[in-house]
């Protein structure tokens, strides 16, 4: 699957559009957040990928255990970043 994830940069106002990720890293269980992130940095910092993708509010408690949040059992998942190539710049159309 392609796994596209658009971002906006509002530093150069620009869109890019992150396409077919060389791995995706998910976690789902709480102690798997930080290992997870860890991954995710070491793929940015050593292979040049970007990563693309989201931390979900209920992974909070993976920082700080004093932090409390709703448990969630609908298997959304705690952590989610594809791991791209470089984006490309998406056209900005004008605003009327």
């Amino acid at each position: 699957m392609n796994y596209p994830v658009v971002i906006h940069d509002p530093k150069r106002n620009r869109w890019l559009s992150f396409e077919n990720p060389e791995r995706i890293v998910v976690a789902h269980r709480r102690e798997d957040v930080l290992p997870a992130l860890q991954d995710v940095e070491h793929e940015v910092n050593t292979r040049g990928l970007f990563a693309a993708g989201f931390l979900s509010y209920e992974a909070a408690p993976a920082f700080d255990t004093a932090l409390t949040v709703r448990s969630d059992d609908s298997g959304f998942p705690l952590l989610w970043f594809g791991l791209y190539p470089p984006p490309r710049e998406l056209p900005v159309l004008p605003s009327s």
